[in-house]
């Protein structure tokens, strides 16, 4: 992966010596002479710098929290020029309310993007040679390379309370390109698969469920796409279970079997 890297690290060094390019701007016009018919997602994700590393992500690793949704979300957005997805922060207007706390929304990214199939090392191993800031192709070889990454995380850090509740909104569901997702089903920490999709529909817009115990929840999900595919991700955040119970008439707060509050 070290090739698709160097592209990134070199038009941000550009953009360090031209801050009045940015390096959106930067790469579109290494690509004027490139036909970027191939790229049908809109996203090239050279025109970032890619922090989330999503050239990786369902590969190397495998499991988002909020903060790796985010900048994903914010990456590939801008990598499309701003003509797929929303801007982050409006995004974040779509969360439930952070008072909820212990409703917590999921986010789905599932997105086709493409990336440039320029090899620093062996040009003439990928689809494009660099010559004065100008990329060319390389007759009989794409110039662009397709990948697709499936993305899913809770859209909350952490939640507090005794029972929870996961929302599968369809504002919270972002699809980009001919991989569809025809079901999808959610272990959300119980066990249990529940089944969210089907036939391409949501059939569960929330789902009911408790913990016993106080710490990191991973959950499970796997998708089945129209190719016939599948592909199984994770999500990840902190639980802090409270619960209730009697003692001498009075409601003290135990957690995780531990009493947090004093009774005289």
């Amino acid at each position: 992966m070290k090739k698709l890297l160097t592209v990134s690290v070199v038009i941000f060094i550009l953009t360090l010596f031209n801050p009045v390019l940015s390096q959106t701007s930067d790469l579109d016009a290494m690509l004027t002479n490139v036909n970027q018919s191939s790229v049908t997602s809109s996203i090239i994700y050279e025109r970032v710098m890619p922090f989330a590393n999503v050239y990786n992500y369902n590969q190397v690793f495998d499991t988002a929290t909020l903060d790796y949704f985010e900048q994903a979300f914010s990456e590939l957005y801008r990598a499309s020029n701003q003509q797929k997805f929303i801007p982050y922060t409006t995004l974040r207007q779509r969360y439930t309310d952070a008072s909820q706390t212990s409703v917590v929304d999921i986010g789905i990214i599932n997105t086709q993007f493409s990336i440039l199939n320029y090899n620093a090392n062996n040009p003439s191993a990928g689809g494009l040679t660099l010559s004065n800031n100008q990329f060319y192709s390389i007759a009989g070889q794409p110039p662009f390379l397709q990948l697709h990454t499936l993305i899913i995380a809770p859209l909350k850090n952490g939640i507090t309370g005794q029972n929870f509740t996961f929302n599968f909104r369809n504002d919270l569901f972002f699809s980009n390109g001919t991989q569809t997702i025809i079901s999808l089903t959610a272990d959300l920490g119980d066990g249990i698969q529940h089944s969210i999709i089907a036939n391409g529909n949501f059939i569960a817009n929330s789902v009911n469920m408790s913990y016993t115990q106080t710490g990191y929840k991973v959950l499970s999900f796997t998708a089945t796409y129209n190719d016939g595919s599948t592909h199984t991700t994770y999500g990840s955040f902190y639980a802090k279970v409270i619960s209730t119970t009697t003692v001498n008439g009075f409601d003290p707060l135990i957690e995780n079997g531990t009493l947090t509050a004093n009774i005289a």
